[in-house]
């Protein structure tokens, strides 16, 4: 598929109604002694503006009944009422009526020109020997195969929609459609493969419309017992139901009232009675099933607006088409201006986004070269503590061991003691460097003789704990320059002597 035929697919899939931001629809409905106002909501999102069938996304806001004894101006007045105390002014307004012919036609594909055709047609269409003036129509395609396309066709007194027009035109309110309502429940099984059988009750008729998906529609009316009425003929009623099935299964089949799906559409006290008399008679395998929490008397209401925000530019419509071409081009500009508004906030959504990625890359950046340089700050003083820790675990380990092994310090001064002459003495005991096992140490005195300072050193290499003996110096002193041996007037040497001393040794 081409570029083109991708858009036009796409398109197709849009909604009018949703893009034109419509989300409040009041329906209208006309029966023969009595009319119905029903506002429905759109819950989605306005951004979802795809078709979409699902009663789920819909909910009835406001509803009403009146009898009436014609289509008149006293309607009007209801509905004004109606808008005014539910504050549903500017909302858009779908008429219906259940008084009309309903026929399906099978047009061959190689008809391009279909309004063509059933202009062309138009004679035939209308009963026989009316005019175009007494009555009208309208059309729409509902399904496609290989050699047709299937329409529905439906026929209406002209005067009925004249009439309808006319008091459902309300101050502040838009008149958009004016369908045949049972029609609606088709869309709603277009994905399901079940018979589908709407029946829409009233005082003295039900409406039907029986869908076999997906190109066979069915739709008529039945006349039955008033079941308005405060109470029922049992007997009469449960007559009327086995005649409405007897000869709907004449015009359908059997086949197409199996695996049924039924949905009822009434408001009466005897709802339940009226459920109970139709599962028994027609056996369908559900009743009301996908409008379980819904109100039975909005049914109709739901499958109306279901279609209506779906499908609004390809429905059957019997209003006007100058009429209907104004307010679609009030729609189409709503349409216009809702698209330029989307635009420009995606544009604006667009470039916050750009603003804020460009802001966080820098800022990143940024951060991550600030952690870089802290990182290699950080690795320097890491080093630097583990060398300074380093240093602190070995001198507190010296220091333990010295504190564990002060009495070998003791025996040190032992052992110098002893390895001194009775003719010499020591002036200073200095440690020049301690470690683990050992102290180098160096000792300075004074003696009479270098014979006396060779028994010292001696004395120094002859013991088992000094290493390393080496003398360092030894000179004459003058007895005027030394006090200490102005006793005897004899001269001394001054002597230095360094060694090291084995803790572990004695």
């Amino acid at each position: 598929m081409d570029h083109k035929g991708i858009l036009k697919n796409r398109l197709t899939k849009l909604s009018f109604l949703k893009a034109a931001g419509i989300d409040r629809i009041i329906f209208v409905e006309f029966y023969q002694s009595h009319v119905k106002f029903t506002a429905v909501k759109r819950k989605e999102l306005f951004l979802k503006i795809t078709k979409k069938h699902n009663g789920k996304y819909f909910e009835v806001i406001a509803s009403e009944s009146h009898k009436i004894n014609s289509i008149s101006s006293e309607v009007t007045k209801q509905l004004k009422g109606f808008i005014t105390k539910n504050k549903l002014q500017n909302a858009y307004v779908v008429a219906g009526s259940n008084d009309y012919k309903f026929k399906v036609l099978a047009i061959p594909n190689d008809v391009d020109d279909i309004d063509a055709w059933f202009f062309e047609k138009a004679a035939k269409i209308i009963p026989e020997g009316c005019t175009t003036t007494d009555f009208q129509y309208s059309y729409e395609q509902y399904y496609q195969d290989e050699n047709n396309k299937y329409f529905y066709l439906a026929v209406v007194r002209s005067d009925l929609i004249k009439r309808i027009h006319e008091v459902c035109r309300v101050e502040n309110t838009h008149l958009i459609s004016i369908a045949p309502f049972p029609l609606a429940l088709y869309k709603s099984t277009e994905e399901e493969s079940k018979n589908t059988l709407l029946l829409d009750f009233t005082e003295s008729r039900v409406t039907y419309s029986l869908v076999n998906t997906p190109s066979n529609v069915y739709s008529g009316e039945f006349y039955l017992q008033n079941i308005g009425e405060e109470e029922i003929d049992v007997y009469s009623f449960q007559n009327s139901v086995s005649e409405f099935y007897l000869s709907l299964l004449a015009t359908v089949g059997d086949v197409r009232l199996q695996n049924l799906e039924i949905i009822i559409c009434c408001k009466s006290q005897n709802i339940e009675f009226i459920e109970k008399n139709i599962r028994a008679v027609f056996k369908p395998e559900s009743i009301n099933s996908r409008y379980q929490e819904v109100d039975p008397y909005y049914c109709g209401a739901y499958l109306s607006f279901d279609k209506t925000i779906a499908d609004f530019s390809t429905q059957i419509n019997f209003l006007n088409t100058d009429y209907v071409s104004q307010e679609r081009f009030l729609l189409e500009k709503n349409v216009s201006m809702r698209m330029v508004l989307a635009i420009g906030l995606i544009l604006m959504i667009f470039l916050a986004v750009c603003s804020l990625g460009e802001s966080y890359i820098t800022t990143q950046f940024s951060g991550e070269e600030e952690e870089i340089l802290a990182s290699n700050t950080t690795t320097a003083q890491l080093e630097s503590l583990q060398k300074e820790k380093a240093r602190n675990e070995a001198n507190l380990s010296l220091l333990h061991s010295i504190k564990n092994k002060r009495s070998q310090y003791t025996n040190l001064i032992y052992q110098l003691s002893k390895v001194i002459t009775d003719k010499s003495w020591l002036t200073s005991i200095d440690a020049k460097s301690i470690d683990i096992n050992k102290i180098e140490y160096e000792i300075k005195g004074k003696a009479y003789s270098q014979q006396e300072i060779a028994a010292i050193i001696s004395n120094l290499e002859h013991t088992q704990s000094m290493q390393e003996v080496t003398l360092l110096y030894s000179s004459e002193n003058d007895i005027s320059e030394d006090r200490s041996s102005e006793i005897d007037n004899t001269n001394t040497i001054q002597f230095s002597i360094s060694a090291k001393y084995d803790l572990n040794k004695k």
